[in-house]
């Protein structure tokens, strides 16, 4: 009963998240990209969360890989923003619009992973919910 509900809970977090993100992306279509990093910021969060749980109390190896591309994606993100700080301030500002410029590129390729991220944690979500229901209940189903 409770890997159910932890099943039902997960799946409906996420489709929730995502219909409001769409909602936001319909109703407010100039604001898109404030919404793109609110979104994978918030669908992230739970996604970590919720996999650390699995992956803690269930040892799932498919999480635990989830988690380890989180930790990449945020590592080369640091990394970027490090050296880029690191060059504007030993061009002592002159590199400031240049700075700028990458860290909105890196903002959109870092939301564009996370999201692909995000989705394929979806339809792995979608896909254990499925098969959770339709596995057999005893013996005698079989």
């Amino acid at each position: 009963m409770a890997t159910k509900i932890r099943l039902l809970l997960d799946f409906l977090v996420q489709l929730a998240v995502f219909i409001f993100f769409i909602f936001q992306a319909v109703t407010a279509p100039a604001q898109l990209w404030a919404t793109l990093g609110l979104f994978a910021l918030s669908i992230s969060t739970w996604q970590i969360l919720h996999a650390l749980y699995v992956v803690r109390k269930y040892k799932d190896w498919q999480r635990d890989k989830y988690l380890l591309n989180i930790k990449q994606v945020l590592a080369y993100s640091f990394f970027t923003l490090l050296i880029s700080g690191l060059m504007w301030v030993a061009s002592f500002g002159y590199l400031y619009p240049f700075m700028l410029f990458a860290a909105e590129i890196l903002y959109f390729v870092v939301c564009a992973v996370v999201l692909v991220l995000a989705l394929l944690y979806f339809v792995q979500s979608a896909r254990d919910l499925y098969l959770y229901f339709r596995r057999p209940r005893s013996f005698w189903d079989l």
